[in-house]
């Protein structure tokens, strides 16, 4: 993925006086330079990404992470914990793995790779629904819009994050965080199960576990209001 996945969230902190940056890792989106091949490489570079911030603006960074940032947002948290204030982790789990179909469809840069993260994504997006023109309605729009970011991931870091995920292994991290923990996983989600959510949140010392019914995979896409309003009992200032 990439920042614009979080611009509801970050609309919302920059209307309410708050200053939110969505870095894109080397060689995504907008960021130039090589791809980061592992997890602990790429919770290097958002620490110096974060230092930088912190230096400015006095103080450590509330840093939320989602799947794969997930992971980079744990190893932060355990390896820096004077740069993070608050944590939150969104559909991300200890050992994620990854399916050999997805890494093989990815490696070979086939269309493939994408359909199969859409539909574990989003579980309900092939359903009937009830809903008058449900086809143009929230869930459509979040499939639409991560399909469209995963075109462009394809051709470059997808399989690369996708191995960096494959082989992580974040219980020593998680046993190591000190900073106050949200972890919120989407009730629907296929590519994360909610279990695996919820075994990485008893691992972290305090943290607190939400799953968000009728939310799949992409809840920062899928429902940024309750996200939000989860992420404001963590962090009042927010």
């Amino acid at each position: 993925m990439d920042h614009s996945v979080w611009r509801y969230l970050r609309r919302y902190l920059s209307h309410h006086g708050q200053t939110a940056l969505a870095p894109d890792l080397p060689g995504r989106g907008s960021s130039p330079g090589p791809l980061l091949g592992s997890v602990e490489e790429m919770a290097e570079w958002i620490a110096v990404e974060a230092a930088s911030h912190r230096n400015g603006a006095g103080g450590p960074l509330t840093v939320i992470g989602h799947s794969l940032g997930g992971l980079i947002a744990l190893e932060l948290a355990a390896r820096r914990p004077e740069l993070v204030s608050h944590l939150v982790l969104l559909a991300c789990a200890a050992r994620m793995g990854c399916h050999p179909d997805l890494l093989d469809a990815a490696e070979r840069r086939d269309q493939r790779a994408i359909d199969l993260i859409i539909n574990w994504s989003f579980p309900d997006l092939g359903q009937p629904s009830s809903q008058p023109g449900a086809q143009t309605g929230p869930l459509f729009s979040a499939a639409a819009v991560a399909r469209r970011i995963l075109e462009r991931g394809l051709a470059g870091g997808l399989a690369a994050d996708l191995r960096a995920a494959d082989s992580y292994r974040g219980q020593m991290a998680s046993s190591m965080v000190e900073a106050p923990t949200l972890v919120v996983a989407g009730a629907s989600d296929r590519m994360v199960k909610p279990d695996a959510v919820a075994a990485l949140a008893s691992g972290i010392a305090g943290a607190s576990f939400f799953a968000l019914e009728g939310v799949g995979h992409m809840l920062m896409l899928e429902s940024p209001a309750r996200l939000r309003t989860l992420i404001g009992r963590l962090v009042p200032a927010l």
